[in-house]
């Protein structure tokens, strides 16, 4: 039902004018503080950036020396620095494939052991460092020491 005009609640210009004051002031607060979160993601992308390039400047030359030693290696870069992983040992990765085929399932233990056998830089002791922190870091290196396991070449051309 359509309410005529009678029913319409109409706005003196004073509660207009009050209405428009609360909006101004409200931008204008809300203003303020995008202005200092603005300001504060700023310092935090630039704090970021800074412990990127730095981790990067301390890791690149041990990231060389063990790609010179295991050849094909995968790089996981974390706030704390730079994991590397080898491709894993065929008997480690067979348990591993066990394991997760296995009707019991697979274990974060077993996935912590396939890291673990694979980490090639930094020490162990600094890994579990990073993975207390990050977790998810296990996960994703477990995931590329499957990459590097699979051997995948490059597909043909045309398939």
């Amino acid at each position: 039902m359509i309410p005529d005009d009678t029913q319409r609640k109409t706005l003196e210009p004073s509660q207009i004018e009050e209405l428009e004051r609360r909006i101004r002031d409200a931008r204008e607060k809300s203003s303020e503080y995008e202005e200092k979160l603005s300001e504060r993601e700023r310092i935090k992308e630039l704090e970021k950036r800074a412990q990127f390039e730095e981790n990067k400047a301390r890791d690149l030359p041990y990231i060389q020396a063990v790609e010179d030693e295991y050849g094909e290696i995968r790089v996981h870069n974390t706030p704390l620095g730079a994991v590397v992983v080898r491709k894993p040992h065929h008997l480690v990765f067979q348990k591993f494939s066990r394991n997760a085929a296995s009707s019991k399932g697979m274990k974060d233990q077993d996935i912590w052991a396939l890291v673990r056998s694979c980490v090639v830089y930094p020490d162990i002791t600094k890994v579990e460092d990073i993975v207390e922190e990050y977790p998810g870091v296990t996960a994703i290196l477990a995931t590329k020491i499957i990459e590097l396991g699979n051997g995948e070449a490059e597909n043909f051309e045309g398939k």
